[in-house]
Parts: C-alpha cells; structure tokens; sequence
C-alpha cells in the first residue's frame, strides 16, 4: 500500500490505497491542470518514507499524464 502525498507552493493534497500510478491519475482527475505546479511528492510505503522532485516524479510517470490527455480528445 502507498501513500501519496502531492505537494505545491501553496497546498497539498495526499491519497493512499493504490499504486503510486493509480493514485496520481487520481490527483491528476481531481485537480486538473494544477499538476504542473507540483513541487514535490512525498511517497510512504512499507520500506518508509522519501520525498522526490516533482521533475523526477513527473517523469517516471508521465505516461499517466498523456493517457489522460488522449482521453480527453476522444
């Protein structure tokens, strides 16, 4: 299990029960565009708790972002 939690300048918002892809398309869905003002991420599972650059994050999955993308155009 995964808790997520996705951090901005000015807020943030944590989601937890599923696979860290799974639970940004979440975030993504939930909160629009405001994806790319992430400044960091905060994973917790059962090997602990690291913080990643919203860059790097973005990266690993940006596949999420453009599988959301193409399903706004259909």
């Amino acid at each position: 299990m995964y808790t997520i939690t996705f951090k901005s300048k000015d807020k943030e918002k944590t989601y937890s029960n599923g696979l860290p892809s799974m639970l940004y398309e979440r975030f993504i869905k939930d909160t629009g565009k405001t994806y790319k003002e992430l400044s960091s991420v905060i994973i917790t599972d059962n090997g602990g708790t690291f913080e990643l650059p919203a860059k790097k994050f973005r990266y690993t999955y940006g596949y999420i972002e453009k599988e959301i993308k193409e399903k706004e155009f259909k």
